[in-house]
């Protein structure tokens, strides 16, 4: 997780952002209230996925660090 939204990763098409990114970028605070969660796959030396997100405005950072864990599935299977 980077703090601050880096404008370059748009033109690298790894950004992912949903409709309320627009609300951060018409008010100008991109560059104040988003950062960018960079997601790697394993043994990956760049990123499959950048998606914009406020982490200190989302989660309670304990001195400004959080462990985050993802989980995926293929749908195939039901339980």
């Amino acid at each position: 997780y980077h703090p601050s939204f880096d404008p370059e990763v748009i033109s690298q098409n790894l950004l992912v952002a949903s409709k309320y990114t627009i609300q951060f970028l018409e008010r100008g605070l991109w560059a104040e209230e988003v950062g960018l969660l960079y997601i790697y796959a394993e043994y990956s030396d760049s990123p499959i996925l950048v998606v914009p997100v406020d982490l200190e405005g989302t989660i309670d950072l304990k001195e400004g660090k959080a462990w985050i864990g993802f989980t995926a599935a293929t749908g195939d299977n039901e339980w």
